[in-house]
C-alpha cells in the first residue's frame, strides 16, 4: 500500500525592497521605512507562488492542481517522499482505487506490467472525475522504483518473471514500451515463418542461454512460445542469468491468436505522446 505523508513545510523567504535616494535628511528614514514595508508586503504576496514553484512537477500556480505534468519521474516521487508531501501510489493492475484522500493529496498511478498506458488512462480519468485531486503517472521501471525505495502498493520481485495476458502485451506494444520479445516457437525461424511481433528475436529454446548475455539489462524481456508451456521455464532461467525485468506470454502464441484485443500498429513501435 502506498503512503500518505504529512504536508511539506517550506521556509519563508522575505524579499527586501530597495530604497531610492532621498535628498532631505529628515525624509531619508521615513523613505527607508516605507520601502522596507513595501518589500515585506510584496514578499507575503509572492510567497505562496514561490513555495509552489519549489514543489516537484508544479507549474507554480497552487490553485491549478491539474497543471501538474501528467508524468512524474521516480526521482520526482522520491523528492515528494523526502518533503513529506501527501500522495499515494496506486498499482492499476493489482490495487483498488483509493476511496478517500485529502483534497491536496496526489494519486500517482503505475503499472506492475510493461503496459504503462493503463496507468496513463487511470491518471487522465482521475483528473476528469476528481477535479479537486491531482493525479499523475509514474514513469520508469520497477528496477528504478526498487532502487529508490519507493513505497509501492506491493513489493515487486525482480527475481520472479510475471505472466502477461495477450491484452497486456498488446497494450505494452501500443505504448511503445522498451522491450525485447524472445520468440521461442519451433516454427518462428525460417523463410516461411510468421512473425507477428516487430523486431522479435527468434531463437530455439536451447539457444536462449547462449544469447542471454546480449539481452538488455534495464528493459523488459518477454518470452513467447507456442502454448505457454516452456516460456515460464525459460523466463525463470533468464532471471537466474541476472535479468530483472522478465515476463512471458500467458498461453503462448495460441492465446495471442484467439485474443479479441491484440491490435497493435505495424512496427517499429513508438510511444504515445
Amino acid at each position: 500500500m502506498g503512503i500518505i505523508g504529512a504536508p511539506a513545510i517550506v521556509d519563508k523567504r522575505i524579499y527586501r525592497g530597495s530604497t531610492v535616494g532621498i535628498h532631505e535628511a529628515g525624509a531619508r528614514g521615513a523613505g527607508l521605512s516605507v520601502a522596507l514595508l513595501f518589500g515585506w508586503a510584496t514578499s507575503l504576496m509572492l510567497y505562496p507562488w514561490a513555495a509552489a514553484a519549489q514543489e516537484p512537477g508544479s507549474t507554480g500556480d497552487p490553485s491549478d492542481r491539474s497543471a501538474l505534468p501528467l508524468d512524474i519521474t521516480p526521482e520526482g516521487v522520491a523528492e515528494l517522499l523526502r518533503s513529506g508531501a501527501p500522495f499515494q501510489l496506486v498499482d492499476v493492475d493489482r490495487q483498488r482505487e483509493p476511496v478517500a484522500l485529502p483534497a491536496e493529496a496526489r494519486i500517482i498511478y503505475y503499472s506492475s506490467t510493461p503496459a504503462s498506458g493503463h496507468a496513463r488512462a487511470a491518471a487522465l480519468r482521475n483528473r476528469s472525475e476528481r477535479a479537486s485531486q491531482s493525479s499523475q503517472r509514474l514513469m520508469g521501471t520497477p528496477v528504478e522504483w526498487n532502487r529508490l525505495k519507493l513505497p509501492l502498493a506491493e513489493p515487486f520481485d525482480l527475481n520472479e518473471p510475471i505472466a502477461l495476458s495477450p491484452q497486456i502485451l498488446a497494450q505494452a506494444l501500443r505504448d511503445g514500451t522498451d522491450l525485447l520479445i524472445v520468440d521461442v516457437r519451433g516454427n518462428a525461424k525460417g523463410p516461411d515463418a510468421v512473425q507477428p511481433f516487430a523486431d522479435a528475436l527468434a531463437l530455439l529454446p536451447n539457444q536462449v542461454a547462449t544469447h542471454s548475455a546480449t539481452f538488455p539489462k534495464h528493459a523488459w524481456v518477454v518470452v513467447v512460445d507456442d502454448g505457454g508451456i516452456i516460456a515460464p521455464q525459460i523466463a525463470r532461467s533468464l532471471n537466474g542469468d541476472g535479468l530483472s525485468l522478465v515476463a512471458y506470454l500467458q498461453g503462448g502464441y495460441v492465446a495471442w491468436q484467439t485474443s479479441a484485443d491484440r491490435d497493435i500498429p505495424p512496427g517499429p513501435h513508438r510511444p504515445q505522446p
